[in-house]
Parts: structure tokens; C-alpha cells; sequence
């Protein structure tokens, strides 16, 4: 695979349609899945353009790493909030949770986002 704008075009649609203000459980777990298929899919791109100055490949390349550490993080953290709350709203849990405070979901270490 040729790193190009085209895994980053299907990252935003995917989180834009699955992971949204209004999600649930089977559509974020569904983006999860194309995430995860994505970070592999990016082990095996190379660069084309072998330039040296202000090469845009390797910039899309930097660009899209961050951007698949960063859904696959949102997505583990939207499944494990089981609640609704300020401007995430979980259709299959509308309302927050009453036993104290907000629960927190994952974490981030080392660029990778694992569940507590």
C-alpha cells in the first residue's frame, strides 16, 4: 500500500457515520474494527515519493499514525462509557450515570489505547 489521502478519507468517514455525538455500542465497536484493519493495513505502506524536501508522503504517513492511535483510543473509550453524558450520547445508554462521578474508560500509554 502506497500511503495516499485515501485510509485517512475512510478513517474520518467511519469515525464521522460511527462514532459521532449519537452512537451506540454495535456501530462503534463496527469502527473499532475498521480502525484496527487500517493500523495494519499501514504496516505495510511504504513511501513513494523519494524527494527530500517538504515530502508530503511522509508527512501523510506521520499524519495518518497519529490519527489511527488517536480513533482507536476514542473508539475503546466510547464502548466502555456505558452512560450518556454532555455531548456524547450513547443511544443505547440515554442517560447518565446517578453512583458519583464520570466513569473513566481507557487510557492512553506508549500511543496505544487500552481498556482498564
Amino acid at each position: 500500500m502506497v500511503v495516499t489521502r485515501f485510509p485517512a478519507t475512510e478513517l474520518m468517514g467511519t469515525m464521522h457515520e460511527r462514532v459521532a455525538v449519537f452512537r451506540n455500542e454495535a456501530g462503534t465497536q463496527e469502527a473499532l474494527e475498521t480502525v484496527r484493519r487500517l493500523k495494519e493495513e499501514a504496516k505495510t505502506a511504504y513511501i513513494d515519493d523519494r524527494g527530500s524536501i517538504f515530502n508530503q508522503d511522509v508527512l501523510a504517513a506521520i499524519e495518518l499514525g497519529y490519527m489511527l492511535d488517536n480513533a482507536e483510543c476514542v473508539c475503546v473509550s466510547a464502548i466502555e462509557r456505558k452512560e450518556s453524558r454532555g455531548a456524547h450520547y450513547r443511544t443505547d445508554f440515554p442517560h447518565p450515570r446517578e453512583e458519583g462521578r464520570p466513569q473513566r474508560a481507557a487510557r492512553a500509554r506508549s500511543g496505544i489505547c487500552q481498556r482498564r
